[in-house]
């Protein structure tokens, strides 16, 4: 890629309407996933619009922090599910629910708000994959993911999805295989040394389908 880096080049290449599930263990990957997104959507004048469940958020800035990296996201609009440490400017709080009917509806409800006055936007979901720990039986299961395919195919943003993939899989359902089947877009993330590995398991440029490539996470910061 000509890009300046392979993220931002990634980036570009995501189209608006699409959702793009980012995997990945236990390590700083997810923290600098976030800031390059926000970084470029900055540089591209694009607003950003962060799900915040169960105080992720707070966890990214205070982990960027000891990396020494400042971050207050007072730009970045924040949709935010359970938790207590508001981070960002939070525009809408939906509360838990143990019945993911209810809870779909009242996300939907107030992520219609946020969205409805942002012509154009990046989405972040961050801390989805604990959300699946709420549903027990199937029914429950795939209305949760009912409602995130719901998203998928509106041109009025592009989604992110970024997971840990091992609390993924510890839910009693693990969502990876029916998120993986929606998404347009799947990378996994695997960190090597001060970069990361970003192998394209699926991928809406049909040229990158298969390719790993490396993101210096060093481009990202500044």
């Amino acid at each position: 890629m000509e890009e300046k880096n392979v993220l931002f080049g990634l980036l570009n290449r995501v189209k608006f309407g699409e959702t793009v599930l980012i995997e990945s263990d236990a390590s700083y990957i997810s923290e600098f996933m976030v800031l390059g997104i926000l970084k470029y959507a900055r540089e591209h004048e694009i607003p950003v619009v962060i799900d915040d469940n169960f105080d992720t958020l707070h966890l990214i800035k205070i982990h960027l922090g000891i990396l020494g990296i400042e971050e207050d996201f007072k730009d970045v609009y924040v949709i935010k599910t359970g938790g207590i440490i508001d981070v960002g400017n939070v525009v809408a709080r939906v509360s838990l629910s143990s019945e993911p009917t209810s809870y779909v509806l009242k996300y939907k409800k107030a992520s219609q708000e946020v969205f409805k006055n942002i012509e154009k936007s990046m989405n972040i979901v961050l801390g989805l994959e604990k959300l699946f720990y709420f549903t027990k039986e199937p029914v429950e299961f795939y209305t949760l993911i009912g409602s995130i395919g719901s998203f998928i195919g509106n041109k009025n943003r592009k989604s992110f999805y970024i997971l840990n993939r091992k609390i993924a899989e510890g839910a009693p359902i693990n969502p990876l295989p029916e998120l993986e089947r929606i998404a347009t877009g799947v990378i996994d993330a695997t960190p090597y040394e001060s970069s990361a590995s970003l192998r394209l398991k699926k991928f809406g440029d049909i040229d990158l389908v298969g390719k790993s490539l490396i993101m210096n996470m060093k481009d990202l910061v500044g």
